[in-house]
């Protein structure tokens, strides 16, 4: 992907067109769906991709390690909670969403959030 926009996050984001070692920033590439780039994705410069060398072998996917389900306080307002979970997750590739094994007889579906902690 091409790399459209770097910046910082002071919280704001900053528009650096640049990222150096140990900065906390964002990148825009266009992707369609954050799930494409994993946690610990490595970013080059396309000028330099063929004299790095590639991890071998890859680093395992990181699991979540911290979770928490989550109920609406209505179960006609569960879709309503979904579309919104799902949202707040296209910021984060590290969060994921799972629907609840099955319903609980007292607060209804749900959604099992999952955090790397």
């Amino acid at each position: 992907h091409t790399v459209q926009e770097l910046g910082l996050l002071t919280p704001a984001h900053h528009r650096t067109g640049f990222l150096n070692a140990g900065c906390v920033g964002y990148l825009v590439a266009g992707l369609r769906d954050v799930r494409q780039a994993r946690v610990g994705d490595t970013l080059c410069l396309a000028t330099e991709r063929d004299r790095l060398e590639p991890v071998d072998p890859l680093p395992p996917a990181t699991q979540p390690g911290l979770f928490a389900s989550v109920f609406p306080p209505d179960g006609g307002l569960f879709d309503e909670m979904s579309r919104a979970v799902d949202r707040l997750a296209l910021n984060d590739a590290s969060v994921t969403v799972r629907r609840e094994a099955k319903a609980r007889p007292t607060l209804g579906a749900g959604l099992r959030l999952g955090f790397l902690g």
